[in-house]
Protein backbone atom coordinates (compact mmCIF):
# COMPACT_ATOMS: atom_id res chain seq x y z
CA UNK A 1 0.00 0.00 0.00
CA UNK A 2 1.39 3.13 -0.60
CA UNK A 3 1.98 5.68 1.90
CA UNK A 4 -0.36 8.16 0.58
CA UNK A 5 -1.57 9.29 3.95
CA UNK A 6 1.26 9.32 6.04
CA UNK A 7 1.81 13.08 6.26
CA UNK A 8 -1.10 14.36 6.74
CA UNK A 9 -1.78 11.65 10.02
CA UNK A 10 1.65 12.44 10.91
CA UNK A 11 -0.05 16.02 12.06
CA UNK A 12 -1.77 13.58 14.75
CA UNK A 13 1.32 12.54 16.95
CA UNK A 14 0.57 15.32 19.67
CA UNK A 15 -3.60 13.77 19.66
CA UNK A 16 -3.11 10.12 18.93
CA UNK A 17 -1.25 9.56 22.26
CA UNK A 18 1.37 6.88 23.11
CA UNK A 19 2.26 3.87 21.89
CA UNK A 20 0.20 1.02 24.43
CA UNK A 21 2.37 -0.81 26.54
CA UNK A 22 0.73 -3.77 25.39
CA UNK A 23 2.66 -2.93 21.94
CA UNK A 24 6.24 -4.57 22.71
CA UNK A 25 9.06 -5.51 20.29
CA UNK A 26 10.38 -9.02 19.66
CA UNK A 27 13.63 -7.78 18.46
CA UNK A 28 15.25 -4.45 18.15
CA UNK A 29 17.16 -4.37 15.27
CA UNK A 30 20.14 -3.02 15.18
CA UNK A 31 19.79 0.73 14.36
CA UNK A 32 23.03 1.99 15.42
CA UNK A 33 24.06 0.15 11.84
CA UNK A 34 21.47 2.42 10.04
CA UNK A 35 23.17 5.33 7.89
CA UNK A 36 22.34 8.92 8.72
CA UNK A 37 23.76 10.50 5.82
CA UNK A 38 24.69 14.16 7.02
CA UNK A 39 22.72 17.00 4.52
CA UNK A 40 23.29 21.00 5.10
CA UNK A 41 20.26 22.58 3.59
CA UNK A 42 20.96 24.55 0.45
CA UNK A 43 18.83 27.56 -1.30
CA UNK A 44 20.09 27.88 -4.49
CA UNK A 45 19.88 31.23 -6.67
CA UNK A 46 16.93 29.62 -8.72
CA UNK A 47 15.11 28.46 -6.04
CA UNK A 48 14.62 31.84 -4.13
CA UNK A 49 14.30 34.07 -7.04
CA UNK A 50 11.26 31.68 -7.82
CA UNK A 51 9.98 32.70 -4.62
CA UNK A 52 10.77 36.15 -4.59
CA UNK A 53 8.54 36.31 -8.46
CA UNK A 54 5.85 34.33 -6.98
CA UNK A 55 5.60 36.72 -3.88
CA UNK A 56 5.98 39.60 -6.50
CA UNK A 57 2.86 38.35 -8.50
CA UNK A 58 0.60 37.96 -5.39
CA UNK A 59 0.74 42.04 -5.84
CA UNK A 60 0.90 41.90 -9.18
CA UNK A 61 -2.07 44.49 -11.20
CA UNK A 62 -3.38 44.92 -14.13
CA UNK A 63 -3.09 48.33 -16.49
CA UNK A 64 -5.60 50.33 -18.56
CA UNK A 65 -4.52 47.93 -21.45
CA UNK A 66 -5.37 45.14 -19.41
CA UNK A 67 -1.39 43.89 -19.35
CA UNK A 68 -1.09 42.17 -15.91
CA UNK A 69 1.82 44.16 -13.99
CA UNK A 70 3.83 42.99 -11.39
CA UNK A 71 5.80 44.93 -9.05
CA UNK A 72 9.68 45.70 -8.19
CA UNK A 73 10.83 44.63 -4.78
CA UNK A 74 12.03 48.32 -4.21
CA UNK A 75 12.87 49.48 -0.57
CA UNK A 76 9.45 51.13 -0.66
CA UNK A 77 7.70 47.99 -1.99
CA UNK A 78 9.14 46.29 1.07
CA UNK A 79 8.03 48.76 3.53
CA UNK A 80 4.37 49.47 2.56
CA UNK A 81 3.82 45.25 1.84
CA UNK A 82 6.45 43.48 3.49
CA UNK A 83 6.60 44.86 6.73
CA UNK A 84 10.68 45.36 5.89
CA UNK A 85 12.74 47.77 6.61
CA UNK A 86 14.33 47.81 2.66
CA UNK A 87 14.39 44.98 0.03
CA UNK A 88 17.73 43.52 1.19
CA UNK A 89 15.50 43.06 4.61
CA UNK A 90 12.76 41.38 3.13
CA UNK A 91 15.22 38.60 1.27
CA UNK A 92 17.56 38.02 4.30
CA UNK A 93 14.63 37.40 6.33
CA UNK A 94 12.85 35.21 2.90
CA UNK A 95 15.75 33.36 2.91
CA UNK A 96 15.72 32.42 6.34
CA UNK A 97 12.46 31.13 6.25
CA UNK A 98 13.38 28.75 3.05
CA UNK A 99 16.52 27.23 4.38
CA UNK A 100 14.37 26.63 7.88
CA UNK A 101 11.66 25.39 5.65
CA UNK A 102 14.27 23.21 3.99
CA UNK A 103 16.02 22.28 6.87
CA UNK A 104 12.54 20.41 8.24
CA UNK A 105 12.21 18.67 5.60
CA UNK A 106 15.48 17.07 4.78
CA UNK A 107 15.03 16.05 9.27
CA UNK A 108 11.51 14.68 8.40
CA UNK A 109 12.92 12.92 5.27
CA UNK A 110 15.87 11.61 7.62
CA UNK A 111 13.62 10.38 10.57
CA UNK A 112 10.98 8.77 7.64
CA UNK A 113 13.98 6.91 6.57
CA UNK A 114 15.33 5.54 10.03
CA UNK A 115 11.97 4.44 10.96
CA UNK A 116 11.72 2.87 7.73
CA UNK A 117 14.95 0.57 8.44
CA UNK A 118 14.58 0.46 12.09
CA UNK A 119 10.96 -1.48 11.17
CA UNK A 120 12.58 -3.40 8.09
CA UNK A 121 15.02 -5.08 10.72
CA UNK A 122 13.16 -5.12 13.60
CA UNK A 123 10.09 -7.01 14.65
CA UNK A 124 7.05 -5.84 16.79
CA UNK A 125 4.19 -7.63 18.15
CA UNK A 126 0.91 -4.83 17.69
CA UNK A 127 -2.08 -5.40 20.10
CA UNK A 128 -4.87 -5.41 18.20
CA UNK A 129 -6.97 -3.30 20.43
CA UNK A 130 -4.22 -0.47 20.15
CA UNK A 131 -4.38 -0.53 16.34
CA UNK A 132 -8.31 -0.76 16.40
CA UNK A 133 -8.01 2.54 18.84
CA UNK A 134 -5.50 4.35 16.33
CA UNK A 135 -7.74 3.47 13.18
CA UNK A 136 -10.51 5.61 14.90
CA UNK A 137 -8.40 8.47 15.79
CA UNK A 138 -7.32 8.53 12.10
CA UNK A 139 -11.02 7.98 11.23
CA UNK A 140 -12.49 10.46 13.22
CA UNK A 141 -9.84 13.08 12.16
CA UNK A 142 -10.68 12.33 8.11
CA UNK A 143 -14.78 12.65 8.73
CA UNK A 144 -14.10 15.80 10.58
CA UNK A 145 -12.94 16.87 7.14
CA UNK A 146 -15.45 15.42 5.15
CA UNK A 147 -18.13 17.63 7.46
CA UNK A 148 -16.49 20.48 7.02
CA UNK A 149 -16.38 20.21 3.13
CA UNK A 150 -19.91 18.50 3.18
CA UNK A 151 -19.11 15.30 1.76
CA UNK A 152 -18.97 11.69 2.84
CA UNK A 153 -15.76 9.69 3.81
CA UNK A 154 -16.57 7.81 0.19
CA UNK A 155 -16.32 10.82 -1.37
CA UNK A 156 -13.36 12.63 0.12
CA UNK A 157 -11.47 8.83 -0.50
CA UNK A 158 -12.42 9.31 -4.49
CA UNK A 159 -11.77 13.10 -4.99
CA UNK A 160 -8.71 13.51 -2.36
CA UNK A 161 -6.86 9.83 -2.95
CA UNK A 162 -8.84 8.73 -5.76
CA UNK A 163 -9.60 5.63 -4.03
CA UNK A 164 -12.13 3.18 -2.65
CA UNK A 165 -13.43 3.53 0.31
CA UNK A 166 -12.58 -0.43 0.86
CA UNK A 167 -9.13 0.54 0.15
CA UNK A 168 -9.17 4.14 1.35
CA UNK A 169 -10.24 2.30 5.26
CA UNK A 170 -7.23 -0.43 4.56
CA UNK A 171 -4.95 2.27 4.21
CA UNK A 172 -5.91 4.13 7.17
CA UNK A 173 -5.19 0.94 9.04
CA UNK A 174 -1.94 0.10 7.64
CA UNK A 175 -0.94 3.71 8.39
CA UNK A 176 -1.75 2.88 12.44
CA UNK A 177 0.10 -0.10 12.20
CA UNK A 178 3.20 1.73 10.88
CA UNK A 179 3.05 4.36 12.99
CA UNK A 180 2.48 2.36 16.23
CA UNK A 181 5.53 -0.21 15.01
CA UNK A 182 7.62 2.93 14.91
CA UNK A 183 6.77 4.14 18.12
CA UNK A 184 7.38 1.26 19.73
CA UNK A 185 10.54 0.64 18.01
CA UNK A 186 11.73 4.07 18.91
CA UNK A 187 10.92 4.39 22.95
CA UNK A 188 12.79 0.70 22.53
CA UNK A 189 16.14 2.60 21.02
CA UNK A 190 15.48 5.84 23.48
CA UNK A 191 15.78 3.16 26.60
CA UNK A 192 18.25 1.20 25.20
CA UNK A 193 20.42 4.31 24.57
CA UNK A 194 19.61 5.06 28.18
CA UNK A 195 17.82 8.64 27.04
CA UNK A 196 16.11 9.99 30.32
CA UNK A 197 14.13 13.21 30.46
CA UNK A 198 15.01 14.88 34.27
CA UNK A 199 12.47 17.08 35.81
CA UNK A 200 14.44 20.65 34.68
CA UNK A 201 15.05 19.52 31.30
CA UNK A 202 11.17 18.54 31.09
CA UNK A 203 9.97 22.11 32.45
CA UNK A 204 12.52 24.12 29.76
CA UNK A 205 11.02 21.81 26.93
CA UNK A 206 7.56 22.64 28.23
CA UNK A 207 8.29 26.30 28.54
CA UNK A 208 9.88 26.21 24.76
CA UNK A 209 7.03 24.37 23.62
CA UNK A 210 4.38 26.63 24.98
CA UNK A 211 6.13 29.41 23.60
CA UNK A 212 6.57 28.15 20.38
CA UNK A 213 2.96 27.97 19.77
CA UNK A 214 1.85 31.18 21.21
CA UNK A 215 0.12 28.63 24.28
CA UNK A 216 0.10 29.90 27.82
CA UNK A 217 1.25 27.19 30.79
CA UNK A 218 -1.80 27.07 31.46
CA UNK A 219 -3.80 26.07 28.16
CA UNK A 220 -0.41 23.59 27.10
CA UNK A 221 -1.64 21.47 30.19
CA UNK A 222 -5.27 21.63 29.59
CA UNK A 223 -4.56 20.67 25.73
CA UNK A 224 -1.66 18.17 26.35
CA UNK A 225 -0.92 15.94 29.26
CA UNK A 226 2.11 15.65 31.34
CA UNK A 227 2.46 12.48 30.17
CA UNK A 228 2.09 13.41 26.60
CA UNK A 229 4.61 15.89 26.43
CA UNK A 230 7.00 14.10 28.38
CA UNK A 231 6.50 11.28 25.12
CA UNK A 232 6.73 14.26 22.54
CA UNK A 233 9.85 15.82 24.75
CA UNK A 234 12.15 12.48 25.15
CA UNK A 235 11.10 11.57 21.30
CA UNK A 236 12.81 15.01 20.65
CA UNK A 237 15.73 14.22 22.66
CA UNK A 238 16.40 10.96 20.93
CA UNK A 239 16.25 12.45 17.51
CA UNK A 240 19.09 15.28 18.34
CA UNK A 241 20.76 12.25 19.58
CA UNK A 242 20.48 9.98 16.25
CA UNK A 243 20.48 12.62 14.02
CA UNK A 244 22.86 15.37 15.68
CA UNK A 245 26.16 14.71 13.99
CA UNK A 246 23.66 14.78 10.47
CA UNK A 247 21.67 17.83 10.90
Amino acid sequence: MKRCIAWVLALLVLSAGAARADNRVVLLGDYRGIPVDAVTPEITEAEFEEQVEYMLSLYATTDESGKLVTPELTDEFAREHLNADSADAYMERLRGILLEEKAEALSTAQKESFIRSLIDCSEVVLDEASVDARVGQYTAMYQGYCTQLGISLEQFALEYYNLDLATFEQAIREQAEYDLRGETLLTAVAEDMGIVLPQEEYLARRGAFSRKYGLTEETAEERYSEEKLREMFLRDMLWETLLGGAE
